[in-house]
């Protein structure tokens, strides 16, 4: 897949659901979501992180 097409796809995630996007671009929605998981933290800014939530479920009142 080129570059241009992953960067498409990257942007259209944040827009359109995996499905819809997979079948414009012909291919599977796998694809799709493995794209979104590696690029779309770098477009809105976002990162994943592996601390507790402050909701852990524990009353902190």
């Amino acid at each position: 897949m080129t570059e241009r097409a992953v960067e498409r796809i990257s942007v259209e995630v944040l827009r359109r659901p995996f499905s819809a996007i997979a079948a414009d671009f012909g291919v599977h929605e796998k694809t799709v979501r493995r794209i979104a998981k590696d690029r779309v933290p770098a477009l809105t800014g976002t990162r994943r992180s592996s601390s507790k939530s402050k909701f852990d479920g524990q009353d902190g009142c």
